[in-house]
């Protein structure tokens, strides 16, 4: 594309665009450094009354093309199970797929312009680009207007559906797909460099400006934040109404899959389907597996122990957002231990010793009080402050894995 052509099509986005307030004039408009992104506020179109969709017509030259947006929008949460619930959605004869390279997934909302469109997974934790919508002053510590206020402004009535996973195993998966490191001791010790990064930022700044904060990311070595639930689901709630948002929780739906796309298509105000058709799109093999994740086995028990001290509290908040104590994930971490438990004593009568992790000393396994021995001596105390202990040594002994369920990666 030559430069000509590029100024030439910047001039006709810049023509489309309603600014409203905001920005300075030169960075209304551009969201990153390249011509191809710049952020655009339009005001809907016109969409016509006999589509279940939200179309239109838009003009182009002396032709008329029909364009329909999203009925629904799965906005959240990377890997929880989105792609092999996109599949199975589609397997509906009522729904078909985007259109576009990037299928399913089109960073359409956070990480290109804000207008007219779709969007993806990264919509339910990704607003590092706040600043760039013009209705937000850059002198703000965290943003009043995000992708969930411009979806709104576009699509009213949207059906917004998101799946939430155990925060742990969700940030475990994710950060061997994202390629942030390759085996258990860097995941252990990029968890303790970014819970240290929080933990400075939270002395000074809400948890949600701290999320929100593009340098605060970058220096994230571990996808934490998009595992910070209540944080994220409350900037949506605060849009949407509670009946055009369907939350699915991972674990319930790897179990009845059956039963959750019934509700789904229930939700989404869709036919039924045949009882053979059902059956089809409940037994179809699951669409993705991390097998960067699944090579590097279950993490080190002494990091999942950090890591249930973090989110118990974080949980919580979201237990009182949504009202549903299912989402403190107990029961899982409940089968967990018990699974554990029966594999040591297994091991203890056939007298062989499976290979174990530094030492961990649990005080009350439901409970929020956790202590870890960490090469460095760093503890992470119940109120998330990260500290080094003074004298107290964790005594040493062997313990096995936890071996999280394997629903859906």
């Amino acid at each position: 594309m030559n430069t000509l052509f590029i100024l030439r099509e910047r001039a006709r986005e810049r023509e489309r665009v309603v600014v409203l307030e905001g920005l300075s004039y030169d960075h209304r408009y551009k969201l990153y450094d390249g011509y191809l992104f710049w952020s655009r506020i339009e005001d809907p179109p016109t969409f016509l009354p006999n589509f279940k969709n939200p179309c239109f017509y838009d003009k182009s030259g002396n032709k008329q093309i029909l364009r329909c947006l999203p009925y629904f929008h799965i906005f959240g949460v990377c890997k929880t199970g989105t792609t092999d619930l996109y599949q199975r959605l589609l397997k509906h004869p009522q729904i078909i797929p985007n259109r576009g390279i990037l299928k399913k997934e089109t960073w359409y909302w956070t990480w290109r312009r804000y207008g007219k469109g779709s969007g993806d997974p990264m919509d339910f934790w990704d607003h590092t680009q706040w600043k760039f919508i013009p209705q937000n002053n850059i002198s703000w510590l965290e943003p009043k207007y995000t992708a969930p206020n411009l979806i709104r402004h576009v699509l009213p009535k949207i059906r917004l559906i998101v799946m939430l996973r155990d925060p742990i195993e969700r940030l475990y998966s994710h950060y061997y797909h994202a390629g942030y490191g390759s085996n258990r001791q860097s995941f252990h010790r990029d968890v303790m460099s970014a819970l240290q990064v929080l933990h400075r930022c939270r002395q000074n700044f809400t948890l949600r400006s701290c999320l929100y904060n593009q340098t605060i990311m970058n220096q994230l070595n571990v996808p934490i934040y998009a595992s910070i639930y209540h944080v994220h689901m409350k900037t949506w709630m605060d849009v949407f109404p509670s009946n055009q948002i369907h939350i699915i929780r991972t674990e319930d739906f790897s179990k009845d899959l059956s039963g959750h796309m019934t509700e789904l298509f229930k939700f989404l105000n869709i036919s039924d389907v045949s009882q053979k058709l059902l059956q089809n799109i409940s037994t179809t093999r699951h669409a993705y597996e991390t097998q960067k994740k699944k090579s590097a086995g279950p993490m080190l028990q002494e990091t999942w122990d950090i890591l249930k001290t973090f989110f118990d509290i974080e949980n919580k908040e979201l237990v009182k957002l949504l009202n549903n104590t299912k989402f403190n994930w107990e029961d899982i971490y409940l089968n967990q231990r018990k699974s554990v438990t029966n594999k040591d004593h297994m091991t203890s009568h056939s007298g062989h010793i499976k290979e174990g992790t530094t030492a961990v000393t649990v005080e009350n396994a439901s409970s929020n009080h956790l202590s870890t021995s960490l090469p460095n001596k760093t503890m992470l105390s119940p109120n998330n402050e990260i500290h080094s202990p003074e004298s107290k040594e964790p005594s040493q002994h062997t313990s096995g894995h936890v071996h999280a369920p394997a629903p859906l990666r």
